[in-house]
Parts: C-alpha cells; sequence; structure tokens
C-alpha cells in the first residue's frame, strides 16, 4: 500500500524538474528577445518563448515556475519600476 502510494507520487512528480527547465528556457528566450535589435531575431525568440512556455503547460504546475525566475529577474534590488514594467510587459 504504501510502496503504491510512494509510486504514484514519483510518477506525478516526474515531470517537474523537466516543465522547470523548459519554463526557465522560455523566460531566457523571452529575455534575449527583450535585449536584441533586429526584428526578426527578436521575433523568433519571441515565438521560442510562446512555444516553450506552452510546452511547460503541459504539466501546469511545473510550469509555473516560468514566474518564479521572471519574478527573480525582474524584481531584482535596485531594480528601476520604468525598466521593469516594460519587461514585464513585454
Amino acid at each position: 500500500m504504501i510502496i503504491a502510494k510512494v509510486l504514484r507520487s514519483w510518477a506525478t512528480a516526474g515531470f517537474c524538474p523537466l516543465a522547470a527547465l523548459i519554463a526557465e528556457g522560455a523566460r531566457q528566450a523571452a529575455e534575449r528577445a527583450y535585449g536584441e535589435r533586429r526584428s526578426a531575431y527578436k521575433g523568433g525568440l519571441a515565438i521560442g518563448a510562446v512555444l516553450c512556455l506552452l510546452g511547460a503547460l503541459l504539466y501546469q504546475l511545473a510550469a509555473m515556475f516560468f514566474w518564479v525566475f521572471a519574478a527573480i529577474i525582474l524584481f531584482k534590488p535596485k531594480a528601476v519600476w520604468s525598466v521593469v514594467g516594460r519587461r514585464l510587459l513585454w
């Protein structure tokens, strides 16, 4: 009985690290797209970020790591609020 519960919990939580890594990849792509000057490359990175986030949403609980990583970057000490607002809207 206990072994079955442990195996079920492993099967349920097994995708968390993978989805968290995909969500971090989406955050990094969005951050690079924000700073990119070339519009074609910027659009490709933005589409890649959206696709990574949609892939992470296959396991919705772990996809919330995207917001954890984004909050760490957005609300670091000495952050300028106008820049935070632009990044958040992007």
